[in-house]
């Protein structure tokens, strides 16, 4: 019926016949199909059907201008000739005169969910505000409760006679908004009730671990069934200690220890202790972990008003001046609403974390998209250069297309195996630059003293293969050349050797290489995860938590100490980092 009511016709056009799944078409025809509903006045982030009847008069350059706009990334600017060019392919009646473009028949565009993130329709059409909007149609009636120090209990079924007097419902779209104001309405208790989502605790996994860390205490009920491999990493919003926890139906809550070497029974990391203090692989009804000044506790039994007679739940003061609650974005950053692809996190890595907190000096020419407006270079993601070469590779968002407030779609949301090999080649590359940038630096010897550090960075170029290996070589001249300058008035090639030289002594003498990601994984029958690879090759293998963890413990130290605690623990063995992490 909705098909016989389009008089004019109906184009039915199809993002993978029509256009391979292409960026840019898919991108240029969706920009026309946003213009015809801001024209006609059908407006809104749903799907752009139905449409308004035909004829459509359509401004080319709004709808250039809508094509150009957020979510267009690297994608190739178009012109009127283009969108000729797509009408006449699809057999569309349409006419063009200048600015007007004049659309006779509706269009019908159907594409996959993939295919609208990756041509960056997500974000022309802002769906993270649309979905962070708190209007009175989408906020629970709970909005006009006093949420102060009470007991908030997340979830989606709240039966006030199953919880304490002073408990009141924080429904899903409840909790994106106030989890973010935790650090002033302190709640006493914060309650996941049976069946929540991972996604509900990774949304605020920061504001969840500067809470308890500050006294609070956070009661987890079981979760949602799922298929076991999951289930080993279902608390990549919690401390690092439970990554291999879960809760198995009619039994409990029990850690899993049979998974290889280098594993051993649970025992804390960033938590100070368990209660049992010893769980091994026992199936328990309730278990507690001590993080900071609060707890977390995990019920096997469905709650009741008196399952919490025996803890003390007392709001903690405000921490808004905390150390937890200044980092927490890192904790969260995957699962930030600002955060819809993994290029938007190199400003907050790269230049907010490295370069201005650790000052670390990065790549200003060569792996620099940290930078506002540089375009993705096809490398390593962030490259530091001094005191030390470090490459800091970030692994694509977990689940690939996701949305960061329902569930992972995709797959696992552990680190690919496949990106800490890549990373390794990059590693062994930056290693041979640099013993050729040390070549360099031998073979300038015999010039003249005064003459040695000019003739090497005139000579850099001739011994480069490409443009990236020249850009390597001169950024870390510069660095190392600066060095010594500020130690010697004349300085020649042995002084800059030695400098070389001692940078790579501090980092285990090769460049420091790492990976970080949401979790790190577990092997599953034959099929290893970036942890057993990352133990093979070397690679320092990091979550967002064991970063926000080390900015936490080091927040209050010399630049000097920071830098050096993140140099000794890439100089370490390969694997994850979180038991080093947790000795500082």
């Amino acid at each position: 019926q909705v098909l016989d009511s389009y008089e004019g016709g109906l184009v039915f056009v199809c993002g993978r016949t029509d256009f391979a799944n292409k960026r840019e078409p898919v991108r240029l025809l969706w920009s026309i199909l946003r213009e015809i509903e801001s024209v006609t006045g059908e407006t809104g982030p749903t799907y752009p059907f139905p449409l308004p009847p035909p004829p459509y008069r359509l401004s080319v350059n709004g709808i250039l201008n809508r094509y150009g706009g957020p979510g267009k990334g690297t994608m190739q600017s178009k012109g009127s000739h283009d969108i000729e060019s797509m009408l006449d392919s699809l057999d569309v009646n349409y006419k063009l005169s200048g600015d007007e473009l004049l659309i006779s028949e509706n269009i019908y565009l159907s594409i996959t969910p993939a295919t609208y993130v990756g041509a960056g329709l997500y974000e022309m059409d802002n769906i993270a505000d649309h979905l962070l909007d708190v209007s009175n149609e989408i906020l629970s009636p709970d909005e006009s409760i006093n949420l102060e120090n009470q007991i908030w209990v997340v979830g989606e079924k709240f039966n006030s006679g199953h919880y304490p007097h002073d408990a009141v419902a924080v429904g899903w779209e409840d909790w994106l908004k106030h989890c973010r104001e935790i650090n002033h309405l302190t709640p006493k208790a914060i309650v996941f009730a049976p069946e929540w989502s991972p996604a509900w605790m990774e949304f605020a996994s920061g504001e969840l671990h500067a809470y308890v860390a500050a006294g609070g205490n956070v009661i987890v009920h079981r979760h949602k069934s799922t298929r076991t491999g999951t289930s080993k990493m279902f608390f990549t919003g919690l401390p690092q200690d439970l990554d291999r926890f879960s809760h198995l139906p009619g039994t409990g809550w029990r850690f899993d220890t049979n998974l290889g070497r280098r594993i051993g029974n649970p025992a804390p990391i960033y938590s100070d202790s368990f209660r049992p203090t010893n769980p091994e692989s026992n199936p328990m009804n309730l278990f507690s972990m001590n993080y900071g000044q609060g707890s977390f506790h995990f019920f096997h039994n469905d709650p009741s008003p008196s399952s919490y007679d025996g803890l003390n739940l007392t709001a903690p003061e405000q921490f808004t001046d905390s150390s937890h609650w200044k980092w927490r974005r890192i904790a969260n950053l995957y699962r930030d609403p600002d955060i819809n692809r993994e290029s938007d996190t190199y400003p907050i890595l790269g230049a907010e974390v490295l370069r201005d907190h650790l000052q670390f000096k990065l790549s200003k020419t060569f792996a620099h998209h940290y930078q506002a407006g540089i375009a993705e270079q096809n490398w390593c993601d962030l490259v530091i250069l001094a005191p030390v070469p470090i490459l800091f590779e970030v692994d694509t968002l977990g689940g690939g297309k996701r949305s960061q407030y329902g569930s992972i779609s995709g797959g696992s949301t552990a680190i690919d195996d496949m990106h800490v090999q890549r990373q390794v080649g990059w590693m062994i590359q930056s290693q041979k630059w640099i013993e050729t940038y040390l070549r360099i630096i031998d073979d300038s010897k015999g010039s003249a003293p005064e003459l040695q550090l000019a003739w090497i960075r005139h000579q850099i170029p001739q011994y480069a293969k490409t443009d990236r290996h020249e850009a390597f070589m001169q950024e870390l001249h510069n660095h190392h050349h600066m060095s010594v300058l500020a130690l010697h008035s004349s300085p020649t090639a042995t002084e800059l050797e030695q400098s070389v030289h001692e940078a790579m002594r501090r980092i285990g003498g090769r460049p420091g290489s790492l990976v970080i990601g949401t979790n790190y994984g577990w092997k599953e029958g034959l099929k290893s995860s970036a942890r057993e690879t990352s133990i093979e090759n070397g690679t320092s293998l990091w979550t967002y938590l064991d970063l926000y963890e080390f900015l936490v413990r080091t927040d209050d130290w010399d630049i000097e100490e920071r830098q050096q605690a993140f140099i000794n623990i890439l100089a370490k063995d390969g694997g994850p980092v979180c038991w080093h992490v947790a000795q500082l």
